[in-house]
């Protein structure tokens, strides 16, 4: 856990993509803590004010639209997922403030 000022929490299962978004956000200045699931964001966002949260949407477990329904009040939050999920990010807009689609594996 990141011990200090959390600008940005980034939520993502797939290590190598948690990792270098972090160190992305690091290098640009701003404090990052990183969850590898759901449960963990949740535990995270108890723990210490967070300014933003990265998201991922499809997870084991608690995936990200569950963290959105477990959260009363977050911070702002970006979604990021591989899938298109309209209905879903329209259900959850008054949480989010954007999402944006990753590339997906090579087909």
């Amino acid at each position: 856990m990141q011990v200090g000022r959390i600008d940005v929490l980034v939520v993502e299962d797939d290590t190598a993509v948690r990792t270098s978004t972090a160190a992305i956000l690091r290098d640009a200045g701003y404090g990052v803590d990183e969850a590898e699931d759901g449960f963990v964001a949740l535990e995270r966002l108890k723990e210490a004010p967070v300014g933003a949260v990265v998201l991922d949407v499809r997870m084991e477990g608690l995936d990200g639209f569950g963290v959105l329904d477990k959260l009363e009040d977050p911070p702002p939050v970006v979604l990021v997922t591989v899938h298109e999920y309209d209905a879903d990010v329209m259900a959850h807009r008054s949480k989010i403030v954007t999402y944006m689609q990753k590339a997906g594996p090579a087909t």
